[in-house]
């Protein structure tokens, strides 16, 4: 029914041949996502396939997601398969030029989508671009992951010091959740005296408030321990206004 015209036997038979051909090499296929082994599909084989439009290029892309599938039930399964390989392949690149070119503002929630097997938070978006643009290269979509998750994992540990600050209650800070902030430079030893300020705000609306008052928690730290050196040593030439100023809710 998809001939036009059949001209004489040797064209049936040709046709015959093609269509034998096509089952014979989908059947490999289907074995293949049954066994979990794709090893022996090639490009000579998919394209004996009638019908079916696919990219030489990407062979091991989709060896891989045919040995991921549990069963591909015709011709039609497979080309959804193919174009989810092809596609995802093209958001991936996306992805790498945003990150080479240190521009992911063309990037959407449909390119992360388009992924195979990336997860992510469609909330957090634009903290996504803003992490690839700050990357050289992304080199994979488990490097692209690991990246998403670490975002992802940045949020939750800086919602977690808002909501200390907002309730005067800082305990459950760790040196592990300021870590997991992404730009965050802290000192561990530090963490009780980080504790204690976090509690004393009223809100701490980015994470650059939260560096400033990390890095003035370090500030006063360092001030005292002046002031301290200076008592021990009997000479108090060194410390200065500035040094004084420096030492939290000191007036």
């Amino acid at each position: 029914a998809g001939e036009a015209e059949i001209l004489d036997v040797a064209a049936l038979q040709t046709l015959i041949d093609s269509v034998d051909a096509s089952l014979a090499a989908l059947a490999s296929v289907q074995t293949a996502a049954t066994d979990s082994d794709a090893s022996g599909i090639n490009i000579t084989l998919l394209t004996q396939i009638r019908g079916l439009t696919l990219t030489s290029g990407h062979i091991l892309d989709y060896r891989s997601a045919i040995e991921e599938e549990a069963a591909i039930a015709d011709v039609a399964a497979l080309q959804a398969l193919i174009d989810s390989v092809d596609a995802s392949l093209a958001a991936f690149v996306s992805v790498q030029l945003a990150a080479t070119g240190s521009d992911a503002s063309a990037l959407t929630d449909t390119t992360f989508s388009n992924i195979r097997g990336l997860t992510f938070n469609n909330a957090h978006l634009t903290d996504y671009q803003g992490a690839i643009a700050a990357e050289s290269d992304i080199i994979d979509v488990t490097a692209l992951q690991a990246l998403i998750d670490s975002v992802d994992a940045s949020i939750a540990a800086f919602a977690s010091v808002q909501s200390a600050a907002t309730n005067s209650d800082a305990s459950t800070i760790s040196t592990e959740m300021l870590n997991a902030i992404r730009g965050l430079t802290s000192n561990s030893d530090h963490l009780s005296d980080y504790q204690a300020a976090i509690a004393a705000e009223l809100d701490i609306v980015d994470v650059r408030v939260l560096q400033a008052l990390i890095d003035s928690v370090d500030a006063s730290l360092a001030a005292f321990a002046s002031v301290q050196a200076a008592a021990t040593n009997n000479n108090g030439a060194t410390i200065s206004i500035e040094t004084l100023t420096a030492i939290r809710g000191l007036i």
